[in-house]
């Protein structure tokens, strides 16, 4: 009797999940109208929105941008409370607790007219104390030892007392390796223990340090140039033979040659597997963009009538970086306008820039005609790469004339 009981009760149970299955999936492709959340406090509804894959249909999306409808998939419902639960793990709450509270369908027009996700934060975990530990096997002085704590300090984004979030530890993580980088240890790593501490709800980071050997920038070789020497190249670099190792230089390097302009690829790049005796040598890599490049066209419009232009380019003139540009117009409005450009990067400094234009122009109107001759002096200083400052002096003259077969009332 006791069990045929049980297998009653068995029996009920894997009913009620089918039957309760079959309600979630029946609603599969309903539109989905409104989503909201309750007991979220740290984030806003459009933060945590921002994160799941399942979205609301807006009317304005929808009827005036002509958007698809979001479709509901009570799969993708799981998947988004997941995910939230995770986001929230890393930002540092790791009790949180989510949960689809009450989901409101409407069979009739096959739309869910709601869906409420409720979401218990709990305490976040905060920093406790940071320590570092340096091996004791490398090369570190005591002194230099402080020093770089102290860089390390003064760069970290997690202090003690501040909500522990993933996405800081790593950015943290990767300043140590970073300064330790630009100090010549090049294959410094930074590993770590997290000693959580429930009861106090603070976790204490525990970083442990091997810098690993210091190491020198070594040879550098220069291929796949074919016309720009070697030397000039190599005059490009931002650091010099037997100076500490910094990844930092190589990518400045690579800006540098690519800024001349004469290249159409650039790659320099660090072979650590042909290190030795604490040096790294580097490849610099080239591809030369064409020395002379030529466009020319033509076309037929309404009032310029016959229009042409030629334009000219020569890179690597008399060596160098320096390059000349040539172009030329012509049109029943524009009868010529010739411009002349030398460049000149590397002005004086390696930042400067200074370009001589010198430039005549012809242009006609059915009242006057004008006439334009002068020379452009822009010169240019970058500061950094995202910062740049120019001035420009010039020089123009112009000269004016009234077409006289028009009546001096038409005349402009």
């Amino acid at each position: 009797m006791k069990a045929k009981n049980i297998n009653i009760i068995i029996l009920f149970c894997i009913l009620s999940c089918i039957l309760s299955l079959n309600a979630q999936e029946e609603y599969d492709g309903y539109i989905v109208k409104d989503i909201e959340f309750s007991g979220n406090e740290k984030f806003s509804r459009k933060e945590l929105l921002k994160q799941i894959p399942i979205r609301e249909t807006i009317f304005l999306r929808r009827h005036i941008f002509r958007k698809k409808a979001f479709r509901y998939s009570e799969e993708l419902l799981t998947a988004s409370l997941e995910i939230l639960q995770k986001f929230y793990q890393r930002e540092g709450y790791l009790n949180t607790s989510v949960e689809k509270d009450k989901l409101v369908a409407n069979q009739k027009k096959g739309q869910i007219d709601l869906i409420s996700i409720s979401i218990n934060e709990g305490r976040p975990i905060r920093v406790g104390k940071i320590n570092y530990n340096i091996a004791p096997e490398s090369d570190i002085d005591s002194n230099k030892k402080d020093q770089i704590i102290d860089k390390i300090t003064d760069s970290r984004i997690l202090t003690e007392g501040l909500r522990f979030r993933d996405q800081d530890f790593k950015l943290d993580k990767e300043a140590i390796i970073g300064i330790f980088n630009s100090e010549g240890y090049t294959f410094a790593k930074a590993e770590h223990n997290l000693q959580l501490i429930v009861s106090q709800q603070i976790v204490n980071i525990n970083w442990q340090i091997k810098p690993g050997q210091k190491y020198y920038f070594g040879e550098t070789n220069v291929v796949g140039n074919q016309h720009i020497s070697n030397n000039f190249i190599l005059k490009q670099l931002a650091y010099d033979k037997g100076e500490l190792f910094r990844r930092t230089q190589i990518v400045k390097t690579q800006n540098n040659i690519y800024d001349l302009g004469l290249f159409q690829l650039v790659n320099v790049r660090a072979k650590y597997d042909n290190q030795g005796d604490n040096r790294i040598p580097v490849e610099i890599s080239v591809k030369e963009a064409p020395r002379l490049n030529t466009q020319i066209g033509f076309g037929y419009g309404s009032e310029d009538k016959f229009r042409t232009f030629i334009d000219l380019r020569r890179l690597n003139l008399f060596g160098g970086a320096r390059r000349a540009e040539f172009s030329a117009r012509h049109s029943a409005l524009e009868l010529y306008n010739i411009n002349l450009k030398y460049v000149q990067p590397q002005f004086i400094t390696r930042k400067a820039t200074i370009i001589i234009n010198p430039y005549i122009r012809r242009e006609t109107e059915p009242g006057y005609e004008t006439r334009r001759g002068g020379v452009n002096l822009p010169f240019s200083y970058k500061f950094t790469k995202d910062l740049k400052s120019s001035v420009n002096f010039y020089m123009e003259r112009v000269l004016q004339e009234v077409n006289k077969n028009i009546p001096v009332m038409n005349r402009v």
